[in-house]
């Protein structure tokens, strides 16, 4: 059974649904603040996935948002944040690059995962030792 996204008119917080090929949903209820949730078209998964991932461990404060993203895209890694400060990844190369030029890493890395000491620990090392 496909997985069908929602963003709500509102809120514009995402939410994903199974739904059969032939009775798809046009719109949704938003579980976040109850309102009406359309369709995003030309997205459906046959399977769940987990891109886009919003991530709290590299996130901000919401009053910041605007200043992360701009700060993101001078890096040349545009990356969009949600309202709760969450960053948004599209693809697990997209997080790998963000995660790495910022100086993040997951602990429990895998193939392709951020791992320490990437291009952030080598800027972090010239400035120690100057």
């Amino acid at each position: 059974m496909p997985l069908y996204r929602y963003r709500c008119t509102l809120c514009q917080q995402t939410t994903e649904q199974f739904a059969p090929s032939d009775k798809i949903p046009k719109s949704a209820r938003c579980p976040y603040c109850g309102m009406g949730a359309k369709r995003e078209l030309g997205f459906h998964s046959a399977r769940p996935s987990c891109w886009p991932m919003e991530s709290d461990a590299c996130g901000c404060h919401p009053d910041q948002r605007e200043e992360f993203m701009r700060t993101a895209a001078a890096h040349g890694i545009p990356t969009e944040f949600n309202h709760d400060g969450c960053a948004i990844f599209t693809s697990r190369e997209h997080r790998k690059r963000f995660c790495e030029t910022f100086g993040y890493y997951d602990r429990n890395a895998g193939y392709g995962d951020p791992t320490p000491g990437g291009p952030f620990r080598q800027i972090q090392q010239e400035i120690e030792h100057g």
